[in-house]
Order: structure tokens, then C-alpha cells, then sequence
């Protein structure tokens, strides 16, 4: 790697915290990076073992000119908690560089704040295989205060993302009010020729790609 240092713009990073005593260069160039966590699948009595960079290696010093990450599959769904966050990201840091995020697969609340204290200066955000579209995209709306485009990938299947969940994720109406009013007999009446509409009640929103 020191030998591409100078050239290297994209990496990919599975976890090289079992080798603690790797000089890691840094990587004036590389702009991006996709990060993939390894299985937790035994415990193992080196606590950085499953950190994605070396000891003494930060994602600030190591990659200056940072402005994408992607979160690949990291582990599993039920292993994010904050114990496993600091088993792969040891040091606490704030990246101001990066202004493209992509999270491949739904994460957990948890993780999700973690990652926008991370990187607070995001204008980009992918995120897919959403699997509580009301949770993530309350964490979207109170993290990521500078979005300038946004694009969600909604796991349709999921109990939590049809409607009415999904109106009340975009809407900001209380799950409990969009319910009542998806259930109740409501008549609509055109006011302005008198005449009766008929109400759309099929899910009205399955993807968002906003600038």
C-alpha cells in the first residue's frame, strides 16, 4: 500500500486491527472508503481486534481528503449495540470532510446516531434496506441537519414500512393519528363542483429521491 499511497482514491477497509503494530500510511488522495466489519462470531482478548483501522490510525489523519463512505453489510441486525460499535470503532473522532454517506443495509438506532456523531457533515445520504422506515427516518431528520439529496431504499415487506407508516414518516403526523384516519369513514367532497372523489387508499410513498 505505501508503494500506492500517492494514487490510491478508493479503499476498502474489512478490519486490520489484528495487526496492531501496522505502520498504515496515510493516503493523501483517497477520497472514498467502504467500510466491512468482520463476523463477532468468538471472543477474542485483543479488545482492537475487530477495529477497522490499526493502532493509532485514524480515519481524520489517515484519509485528509475523505468526502465518501459506505457502509457495506457489517454484522448482523441484532449485534448492533454500542459494545460492538467501539469493538470496531475504537477511537472516538469526528470527520468533518465527509459529505457522502451510504449505508448499505438497514443499521440499528444505535449505530445510526453513532454514525451521524461520526460524520456530522453529510449532504448525501443512501440508505437502504430500510426495515422501520418511522425510526430511520426520525434519526435522518434530527442527525443530518445539512442533507442537500437524500435517497431511501424501503423494504416494502416489512410491517413497519407500508402505509400508513409511511405517511406518517414523511408527513409528520403521529402513527396513532394516520391510523385513525386510514380506518375512519371519511367522505370526500369536491367543493368546487359538488361532486363526490374517491379516495386514494394505496400506500402513497414507496421511494423518496429528493435534491
Amino acid at each position: 500500500m505505501k508503494s500506492s499511497k500517492e494514487t490510491l482514491e478508493c479503499v476498502g477497509l474489512s478490519g486490520l486491527g489484528f495487526l496492531p503494530n501496522l505502520q498504515f500510511p496515510i493516503l493523501q488522495n483517497a477520497t472514498q472508503v467502504k467500510l466491512t466489519g468482520k463476523k463477532l462470531n468468538f471472543i477474542n482478548p485483543n479488545e482492537s481486534f475487530y477495529s477497522l483501522l490499526p493502532r493509532y490510525s485514524t480515519f481524520s489523519y489517515n484519509f485528509p481528503q475523505l468526502s465518501s463512505v459506505k457502509f457495506n453489510n457489517m454484522i448482523s441486525l441484532w449485534e448492533e449495540n454500542m459494545d460492538t460499535w467501539t469493538k470496531i470503532f475504537p477511537t472516538t473522532e469526528i470527520v468533518p470532510t465527509v459529505r457522502n454517506l451510504e449505508i448499505e443495509y438497514g443499521v440499528s438506532e444505535i449505530w445510526a446516531n453513532k454514525i451521524t456523531e461520526m460524520f456530522p457533515n453529510v449532504q448525501h445520504l443512501v440508505f437502504g434496506k430500510i426495515i422501520d422506515v418511522i425510526v430511520t427516518t426520525r434519526i435522518i431528520w434530527e442527525s443530518f441537519k445539512k442533507l442537500v439529496s437524500l435517497k431511501l431504499e424501503i423494504q416494502p415487506y416489512f410491517e413497519a414500512n407500508v402505509s400508513p407508516a409511511l405517511d406518517s414518516a414523511f408527513i409528520g403526523i403521529p402513527l396513532e393519528k394516520c391510523l385513525e384516519l386510514y380506518h375512519s369513514p371519511v367522505e370526500s367532497f369536491d367543493g368546487a363542483t359538488g361532486q363526490e372523489m374517491n379516495l386514494v387508499t394505496n400506500p402513497s410513498i414507496v421511494q423518496l429521491q429528493g435534491k
